[in-house]
């Protein structure tokens, strides 16, 4: 397909998208969800854990800033990723810089590993270690 435009920033840094596969009736009420992904997804099946219809929402972990490597985010989008909702904040802190994060979106929670940085008094990069986060799907996605 030809690549279009997404609404999410990006400050010159690596962001990861995954596809979830949920039932219609885990979808949060009132989720608008467009013809096209309806009948692209209708019948989808992820084995006998599920029972009805299959949607699959789009998880994308990314810096929401459009020039700073902070605040980590998870969002979420219904609609293929023309618009998208904060799901949870990973990291918030102004001094460190979060980056290079991989999401892995299991049935119960989503866990994501991503670096951690600061920049020194000559505006080096200095590596802080990995992290990791777990979050609960819950309800919603």
């Amino acid at each position: 397909s030809t690549p279009v435009p997404t609404p999410l920033m990006n400050p010159n840094s690596k962001s990861h998208v995954s596809r979830v596969f949920l039932r219609r009736d885990q979808l949060p009420p009132g989720t608008a969800v467009d013809k096209s992904f309806k009948a692209k997804y209708a019948g989808m099946r992820a084995g006998k854990a599920w029972d009805g219809e299959m949607l699959g929402p789009l998880i994308a972990t990314y810096n929401y800033s459009p020039n700073a490597r902070t605040p980590l985010m998870v969002d979420v989008s219904y609609n293929e990723g023309r618009s998208w909702w904060h799901l949870a904040e990973l990291e918030t802190d102004k001094d460190l810089q979060f980056a290079y994060p991989t999401s892995l979106v299991l049935p119960d929670k989503i866990v994501t590993v991503y670096s951690v940085m600061k920049t020194d008094y000559e505006y080096k990069l200095l590596s802080q270690g990995m992290k990791i986060a777990v979050f609960n799907r819950g309800k919603t996605i």
